[in-house]
């Protein structure tokens, strides 16, 4: 899951405040907010506002810096290379679960996935999706 859409995440759970009220929490600029949840790729936060964020939300910081890395585009990137290859891919799921398979469909809400582990199909929401790789 990408920093973005990690914090999107956690602003939820929350109870959805918004930019000004997490502003006024952390600190941390609005646009710079604005910025991390609906870029595509990585942006430019500093490793003080991510300690801003990560106090504010009660996740270690780690949470947040290991994700600038996994852009939305690189899974995107991932599942297009899966299946153009015919290689399969490892999805790890937020809350736990991992699925391993060939990608059938991909697109930028959800993908389907042909399971390694018995033939199954199984549709995953990219949202759910924490982290990836392929096999």
């Amino acid at each position: 899951m990408s920093l973005g859409d990690f914090v999107r995440y956690l602003r939820a759970i929350k109870g959805g405040p918004d930019f000004w009220t997490v502003e006024e929490a952390t600190g941390v600029p609005g646009r710079t907010l604005r910025e991390i949840e609906q870029r595509y790729r990585r942006v430019g936060e500093s490793e003080e506002d991510l300690q801003k964020l990560a106090d504010y939300y009660a996740v270690p910081v780690d949470e947040l810096t290991w994700r600038r890395e996994k852009w939305r585009k690189l899974l995107s990137e991932a599942l297009y290379t899966a299946q153009t290859e015919d290689r399969s891919i490892r999805l790890i799921l937020r809350d736990g679960p991992t699925f391993e398979g060939r990608v059938l469909w991909w697109d930028l809400g959800a993908t389907e996935l042909d399971l390694l582990d018995g033939g199954e199909r199984l549709v995953v929401q990219r949202h759910a999706v924490d982290d990836w790789d392929l096999v």
